[in-house]
């Protein structure tokens, strides 16, 4: 999303992504029922007018290489954190483990536990965490032969109960997604099935014609929508180590930078003002939007896809003349990169989005 761009270039890695190959993208594209709707990325609240894709064995060495350059940091690949050490609730370090099994005692003011959605460090320090359902599943895969469109969007698609994604990739490819439950069709039909799922769609199957699948579909599925305390004395949690949504919604990266920020931004403060263990607010990384939209994708993700419930929102949406509104509006809080502009900037945004 647009708002970790800022991120990326107070890094001073934003011209390296953009060099391996990232692909620009510039709004979001549905077809609901057959029904087009199109939203670009909203003006005014984002500082870059565009989002940026890049696979993730292409972004992880440049994000590295950053921590290589930092003058204070040091980079020891190959160690797993097995323990958190500490005393009374406190977090002090981490007991880690190499490669070739030698283990190593290593204190820490702040531990900051980022490894992911099945984060071992935020369950040994027991974070508090609410979680909410999640009833959505799917198959991704990339998928290559898509024509090239100049200014790429989001897409989506939705017919009477079935749903589809397109996201732009780098290199050409596209990041495709059909919902279904993966047991539904043999493992080895998994691609075939896939490509011809998406040909279903109205416009999709001239557009597909020359298409395949270049990777093997992945299922998706048994995630939860998680949302966790993020500190405790010594100890902080970023990324999915401390928020999961659906990743149909895509905000997951761009959540771990902003938020990853913010934390740097008060553990360096933290850390100026004294010695001992670093205790940060509990929720320092969330920025004022962060709820609401949390909130709003697990509401989303709670419906049954097929249902009855679901075929009568979209079925709404396609027909009604505030969707496109609506739509552009949550695109601005997605993607608003800053604490919400003044009331009269924001009022005019307002009025721009509900403009015909």
């Amino acid at each position: 999303m647009p708002a970790g761009l800022p991120v990326l270039a107070a890094m001073g890695v934003l011209d390296e992504v953009e060099a391996a190959g990232a692909q620009r993208w510039w709004g979001v594209r549905l077809s609901v029922n057959g029904v087009r709707l199109e939203a670009p990325l909203p003006h005014g609240w984002c500082e870059y007018p565009y989002g940026l894709s890049l696979r993730r064995h292409l972004l992880d060495p440049i994000l590295l290489g950053a921590v290589r350059r930092h003058p204070v940091a040091e980079v020891r690949l190959g160690w797993c954190a097995e323990a958190l050490l500490g005393h009374d609730g406190t977090v002090t370090g981490v007991r880690a483990r190499g490669l070739d099994g030698e283990t190593r005692r290593i204190g820490a003011r702040l531990v900051v536990a980022a490894d992911g959605r099945r984060s071992r460090l935020a369950r040994l320090a027991r974070l508090p965490e609410r979680l909410l359902p999640n009833r959505h599943t799917a198959l991704i895969a990339y998928l290559d032969g898509v024509p090239r469109e100049e200014r790429p969007r989001l897409e989506g698609f939705y017919d009477r109960g079935r749903s589809a994604s397109m996201l732009p990739a780098d290199a050409g490819l596209r990041v495709a997604g059909v919902m279904v439950s993966p047991e539904r069709w043999p493992r080895a039909e998994w691609g075939e099935r896939m490509l011809a799922e998406l040909c279903r769609y109205p416009g999709l199957r001239e557009r597909l014609r020359h298409a395949r699948l270049v990777t093997r579909p992945v299922p998706v599925r048994g995630l939860r929508n998680v949302l966790r305390r993020t500190t405790r004395p010594g100890f902080a949690a970023i990324g999915d180590a401390a928020t999961q949504t659906d990743p149909a919604f895509g905000q997951g990266i761009s959540w771990a930078l902003r938020a990853g920020n913010r934390l740097a931004e008060a553990a360096h403060a933290a850390l100026a003002a004294g010695d001992g263990p670093v205790t940060l607010p509990p929720r320092i990384a969330w920025e004022p939007v962060f709820l609401p939209l949390f909130f709003g994708i697990s509401l989303l993700s709670a419906v049954p896809p097929g249902s009855l419930l679901e075929q009568a929102i979209m079925a709404s949406a396609a027909g009604s003349p505030l969707t496109v509104p609506m739509l552009r509006l949550a695109l601005g809080l997605a993607v608003r990169p800053r604490p919400a502009p003044a009331l009269s900037t924001a009022a005019a945004w307002l009025r721009g989005a509900f403009a015909p």
